[in-house]
């Protein structure tokens, strides 16, 4: 029943985006943040393109920052050393959108946070998960996925170093099969 119901979110997902990429007169700050609408902000703020001697030459400026508060989903990013992921969704919430001049943004965003400061471990995405309506089921289903792929990674990592022999393998492999086709 609950993956009929994301089925059925998923595709009227998909049809909004289309709708949205038809080009249905909307502002570009009431669709999402697809490749036409940044094309088409940086063509509404860039200047015409002209000739020089060395070629083409094109200019970009922004005037403008949209931050855009994304919602928090499950992830499939078994980056993590354990737990489920915690990744951000396609939707956001438009009523919380908000437009800053590029100047006032600079001035007001702290300065950039390390990487340690980013990390977030299990027991805080899990509560982030919980915090917003996931049930614990689907966070242990998605943290055993995590953990399978982690260990699909690791044993890719470790047998890179036989690749070659494998390489080799597979080239006598494939010459032995001719040469039984020829002699047949």
């Amino acid at each position: 029943m609950a993956k009929e119901d994301k089925r059925m979110s998923a595709k009227r997902e998909m049809k909004d985006k289309r709708t949205v990429m038809q080009g249905n007169n909307q502002s570009l700050t009431d669709s999402c943040s697809t490749v036409d609408s940044i094309l088409l902000e940086i063509d509404a703020v860039a200047p015409k393109s002209y000739d020089t001697n060395e070629g083409t030459v094109r200019r970009v400026s922004f005037g403008e920052v949209e931050i855009r508060p994304y919602f928090t989903t499950i992830g499939d990013n078994p980056g993590s050393m354990c737990g489920a992921p915690v990744t951000l969704s396609w939707d956001f919430d438009t009523e919380a959108v908000r437009r800053l001049q590029l100047e006032e943004y600079e001035e007001r965003r702290g300065p950039p946070r390390s990487g340690k400061a980013l990390f977030l471990d299990r027991e805080v995405r899990e509560a982030i998960l919980l915090e917003c309506g996931f049930p614990i089921q689907e966070i242990i289903v998605a943290a055993n996925q995590a953990t399978l792929d982690r260990l699909k990674r690791r044993k890719t990592v470790m047998t890179l170093k036989y690749a070659p022999l494998h390489e080799a393998l597979e080239k006598v492999k494939r010459k032995v099969t001719r040469i039984r086709w020829i002699v047949l």
